[in-house]
């Protein structure tokens, strides 16, 4: 339940909490392995069950679910990552996060098309959270200019770089940037994931459409 009233609510409550959805996270991680959902299906699942205890925090939110799913529960996920990246100074992914990476973490079924990575990469539930949390910290602008860069020339060694990953880390970034405005409350972003995400949503019809090849006749050359 959201804690936020609480005279305990803190570091210490909000480390329980984390728990908890570590927890859950490794359970449905299971449930995928065994075939009884789909990945989509188990992020969905798992942003109802932290939004559970935050319905309408919008920050504690998204730092409880990046715990175990990017490693980022406090500050800026994006200057962080950058951070441990470079090893510059002695942050490190949340210890939640480095035990998923040791046991599982949730990739790509269920997904649309437009957002299974065709490379490398597919654990997508962490590409697409890092991004809600990008969106909300950083806004619209900055998320898909990060965006954009991560996918192009950031990229380290061209490995896990997509369009299906650009065009999820954009709904991310947008998720965020919704969330930071209020138009979307934690409580109701599970089902809002499972909608933009899936096959056939308006989400993946925008970006099938942004990739198509532009139609143009068939070039005629006179055997003369």
């Amino acid at each position: 339940m959201d804690a936020s009233s609480c005279s305990t609510y803190g570091v210490i409550a909000i480390d329980i909490v984390q728990d908890y959805i570590y927890e859950k996270h490794v359970g449905l991680v299971q449930s995928v392995t065994r075939g009884q959902t789909s990945d989509l299906e188990a992020l969905a699942q798992l942003i109802e069950y932290a939004s559970s205890f935050s319905p309408y925090d919008g920050y504690r939110f998204i730092q409880n679910v990046g715990a175990s799913v990017t490693g980022h529960n406090r500050g800026s996920a994006a200057i962080s990552e950058v951070l441990i990246q470079s090893g510059i100074g002695n942050l490190e992914y949340d210890r939640r996060y480095i035990n998923v990476l040791e046991t599982g973490q949730l990739l790509q079924t269920g997904y649309a098309i437009t957002f299974q990575d065709p490379g490398a990469g597919g654990n997508q539930a962490h590409h697409f959270w890092f991004y809600v949390q990008v969106g909300y910290e950083s806004g619209l602008l900055l998320g898909e200019i990060g965006n954009i860069f991560h996918e192009t020339f950031l990229a380290k060694n061209r490995v896990g770089m997509s369009k299906e990953d650009l065009a999820l880390g954009s709904e991310g970034v947008r998720l965020g940037y919704y969330l930071r405005q209020r138009s979307i409350q934690p409580i109701s972003t599970g089902n809002y994931i499972r909608e933009t995400l899936k096959p056939g949503s308006n989400a993946s019809q925008y970006w099938e459409k942004q990739w198509k090849p532009i139609d143009r006749p068939p070039l005629i050359i006179s055997p003369n």
